[in-house]
């Protein structure tokens, strides 16, 4: 374009098309998913996974944007699920009694535009702390009887048992229990 004073004005006629592809490439992305697996001091694992949710016109031009979200463990266990429109939420809180090691939490999320999938693993450790205090390390005992002294402490868990302990010798156990927390012992 030639402008009065000779100048000449360059119009850019390209700005229309790359919004129009910007805005069509965002309405074509599917569903989304998200989970987050997270331990708390209280013993549980909290699951939470949430999904998002594309818009679609079906044949009679009725406009939806409805899926659903579903989380499991390890591929095999069901945690939760929940539908919505724009996206959905399912949160569940599993024992960390039952998940030492390694673990993959997923999450499925489906509209209409098809299925997006999301994975967290997480590793947990169950180890209670043991603190054996006497005997010494490396002492030499004589006679029969032995004074055994420590204290141990299992890691939180939902429900009982928390734990288990037991003295062995020789490989026979001398006294075992069921319990919950940090433990003094001395016999």
């Amino acid at each position: 374009m030639k402008l009065a004073n000779g100048w000449t004005r360059i119009v850019p006629t390209f700005t229309a098309s790359i919004l129009a592809l910007l805005f069509y490439s965002s309405a074509a992305i599917g569903a989304s998913a998200n989970i987050v697996a997270a331990p708390n001091s209280d013993g549980t694992v909290v699951v939470t996974a949430t999904g998002y949710f594309a818009s679609c016109t079906d044949s009679n031009g009725v406009t939806t944007n409805s899926g659903s979200i579903s989380a499991t463990l390890d591929n095999t266990v069901f945690l939760c699920s929940a539908r919505g429109s724009d996206s959905a939420t399912c949160t569940t809180a599993r024992d960390k009694a039952g998940l030492h090691g390694t673990h993959t939490f997923t999450a499925v999320a489906s509209d209409c535009q098809g299925t997006n999938t999301n994975s967290q693993s997480l590793t947990l450790d169950n180890t209670p702390v043991i603190n054996i205090t006497g005997p010494a390390d490396g002492a030499i005992i004589k006679g029969n009887t032995v004074m055994l002294s420590g204290s141990f402490t299992f890691q939180p868990v939902m429900s009982p048992p928390y734990g288990s302990w037991g003295v062995y010798v020789d490989g026979g156990a001398v006294t075992t229990a069921n319990c919950r927390g940090s433990i003094r012992l001395g016999f």
